[in-house]
């Protein structure tokens, strides 16, 4: 998202590097993290309580069904621009409303018909009289304590809650989605969608006093991230979903985007999970785009409308992310894909046809047996209440004009999505602390840092993706590697695209120079990793002086990477001696991994044990083996002579073979060699640092994370 024309973050920050997002995840919009999580977990904690026990035997849930996911809550993300003394509202509304819903879904017909006719005949009396009643059931008096207080005492507010709540409930009763087509169900979704009336409650807990007129001004905008999350939502409960109305036999009841393309189209799962992520990434960047556009032509009362703006799109990008990791959604079930198949091709009048998808595979291969209804349905971008009403048309052929426009981006989604997995994989975060060390003496702005920053840690990561395939690791800091979960393919296109967005982001840097410092160190990057595949794959021992040669432009390249970019951003003049420590830092960290990777058992927890014997990787410890050892041979054969794997590496080593093999090394000394260059290493780096304390002053921050690399 691009800077705010007006808005101010007050209450929430970006994502930390340890933020999680789950694989393949599609939303686009961004998301924000409210810092009020202690005091949001805690009043979900006391309601979930409540609800457990009045749902007793009706359910079969636990308490880990509301707002929390174990990794935070939907308030957090979903409302981080909250105000504190209203988060307790906001957390009661929302855990309220989920628990309300999920009884709502598993109740048997006539259970549910009376609990939604004591809920409307109350939320009328509470839009009539500002007063709540006490209703029938306890389960409707539980929902209802929302407004209690009347939301702060602000009855406007209270009200239009009461009313988007009412709209809500009356939406949900009135149809289910048989024979409706996709265009017709999403007029509806977007009507029983509990976000419409949750705008209400958004707009209250950010304190934004923006008029009827004013939020109408903006509708065309906002609807568009509500339409992405609905599908979004609908993306990931329809399992859930799927077995709670199947188990109380409401599986007519089942209201979901994907059950409608199965069931009306005769479109597999997956193939209406891929329709369905197409549209979410298309909805989503449509609004976005008409927000862009809207900032270039301030109205008056511009800062509040976009305050109203900004909360929509934090909310729905908020609610993605939370639907993808809700236990709500993705507990385990007892039904599965096949179970789910029953849906297809199950409309009563025969099949839809979804104008410009591709047809379901079935009735392409001719293998579908039902006929189709004589209209096409026309999936299009439509503002609710603009026309959307599932009316027929006519079958015609595709426009040719599709295939003489103009040029059209494709989403980003897809080439980003192997990075982004990448990205949220543990990690120490030992550059960002080193640049942050290093910027005691640069003093650079905030904004230069945080894309120097970016640029490192893009750039990093890509290599991670790339140096998994080439080494044939499956294990990346202790979980899957990105190319296992990805592909070989779609991982290295990822990697190649990551290295285009680090270019983009050093364009923001205020220097010329930034740009030639980039290019020279990522072919330097690239250089040192070219040494390293040429002696692996020819199975060829380098000399000392050439391993000291690849790390430094392998694994230096980084470190000196981000200590020159920070010396031109500075307008400091290039300091050798920085450059070199750099460079020395470089050397140490790759000794280090190299060594803990056969020496270390907390290392070895979150890779494939003894990994760099599996992947004969020619390390300072090897090298020395290579040249000092009266066993040579039986290295060679045990490490490069394997026949090749199914995945077209070499054959992974026993245990007991890497065992050996590490014996060898052990008797050839090579591992106390390597801790005793370490050791050489680290007192070499310490004076340095202390000349370069004697010219640049004090840095007790690098020391300190120095202090933690000792061996």
């Amino acid at each position: 998202m691009e800077t705010p024309l007006f808005y101010r973050y007050k209450h929430s920050d970006p994502p930390g590097p340890n933020f999680y997002q789950v694989p393949g995840y599609f939303s686009i919009l961004p998301v924000r993290v409210g810092r009020y999580n202690e005091a949001v977990d805690r009043e979900s904690n006391e309601i979930r309580a409540t609800w457990s026990q009045i749902m007793g035997d009706k359910g079969r849930f636990d308490q880990i069904l509301g707002c929390s996911t174990g990794l935070g809550n939907l308030v957090d993300w979903a409302y981080p621009e909250a105000r504190p003394d209203r988060i307790q509202t906001g957390v009661r509304a929302n855990e309220h409303g989920l628990w309300w819903d999920t009884l709502a879904e598993v109740a048997d017909v006539e259970t549910h018909q009376q609990l939604s006719k004591d809920l409307k005949d109350t939320l009328k009396t509470v839009i009539e009289t500002g007063q709540i009643v006490k209703p029938k059931f306890p389960a409707t008096e539980c929902a209802l304590s929302i407004f209690e207080n009347h939301i702060g005492g602000d009855d406007d507010g209270f009200i239009g809650m009461a009313k988007g709540w009412l709209r809500y409930v009356e939406a949900q009763a009135k149809n289910t989605h048989n024979d409706m087509t996709f265009e017709a169900m999403l007029a509806h979704r977007v009507q029983d969608y509990a976000v419409v009336w949750a705008f209400e409650l958004g707009a209250w807990m950010m304190g934004n006093d923006s008029s009827k007129e004013e939020r109408a001004s903006v509708h065309h905008i906002v609807v568009q991230y509500l339409r992405g999350s609905m599908l979004v939502n609908d993306y990931y409960s329809f399992n859930k979903e799927f077995q709670e109305s199947k188990e109380s036999g409401n599986l007519d009841r089942l209201q979901n985007s994907i059950s409608t393309l199965m069931r009306e189209y005769s479109y597999t799962e997956d193939e209406a999970r891929q329709i369905i992520r197409k549209i979410v990434v298309e909805e989503e960047q449509a609004g976005l785009d008409a927000y862009e556009e809207w900032k270039k032509n301030p109205v008056p009362n511009a800062e509040r409308i976009e305050g109203y703006i900004i909360m929509a799109m934090h909310m729905m990008g908020g609610t993605n992310h939370w639907a993808s990791l809700a236990p709500r959604y993705h507990k385990p079930l007892s039904t599965n894909a096949n179970d789910r198949a029953e849906l297809i091709g199950k409309a009563h009048n025969g099949r839809l046809i979804l104008e410009g998808y591709n047809p379901p595979a079935a009735s392409a291969n001719g293998s579908a047996s039902l006929i189709p209804r004589s209209i096409v349905s026309k999936y299009h971008h439509a503002p609710m209440g603009s026309g959307m009403n599932g009316a027929s048309v006519h079958k015609k052929k595709a426009p040719r004009a599709k295939f003489s426009r103009r040029f059209r981006s494709c989403d980003r989604t897809t080439a980003q999505a192997p990075h982004q997995y990448t990205s949220s994989l543990p990690s120490q975060n030992l550059r960002d602390k080193l640049i942050d060390s290093f910027n005691m003496w640069s003093n650079l702005s905030k904004s230069s840092l945080v894309v120097i920053k970016k640029v490192v840690d893009l750039l990093h990561n890509s290599s991670l993706m790339l140096d998994d395939i080439e080494d044939h690791s499956d294990i990346r800091r202790g979980l899957p590697a990105t190319h296992l979960l990805y592909g070989q393919s779609q991982t290295i296109n990822s990697a190649n695209f990551v290295y285009a967005c680090s270019f983009s982001e050093v364009l923001k840097l205020r220097k010329e120079t930034c740009n030639d410092i980039f290019v020279e160190e990522l072919e330097n990057l690239h250089m040192g990793q070219s040494l390293d595949l040429h002696w692996g794959y020819h199975g060829s021992c380098p000399s000392i002086d050439e391993y000291i040669t690849m790390v430094d432009s392998k694994t230096g390249g980084l470190f000196r990477l981000a200590v020159r970019l920070m010396e031109a951003e500075s307008s400091a003049s290039s300091n050798p001696e920085l450059i070199h420590f750099a460079t020395l830092l470089g050397r140490y960290y790759q000794i280090l991994d190299d060594y803990k990777n056969l020496t270390s058992e907390e290392y070895s927890k979150t890779k494939t044990p003894l990994e760099d014997l599996s992947e004969a990787k020619l390390s300072l410890l090897l090298i020395h083996t290579l040249t000092h050892s009266p066993h040579v041979d039986r290295v060679r054969g045990a490490l490069f002579h394997r026949r090749p794997a199914a995945s077209g590496g070499p054959q992974e080593l026993s245990m007991e073979m890497k065992t050996y093999v590490l014996g060898i090394m052990r008797e050839a000394g090579s591992l106390e060699y390597a801790k005793g260059v370490l050791e050489e290493l680290f007192t070499e780096i310490e004076r340095v640092l202390g000349e370069l304390e004697g010219k640049l002053g004090k840095n007790p921050k690098l020391r300190g994370l120095l202090s933690k690399l000792a061996v």
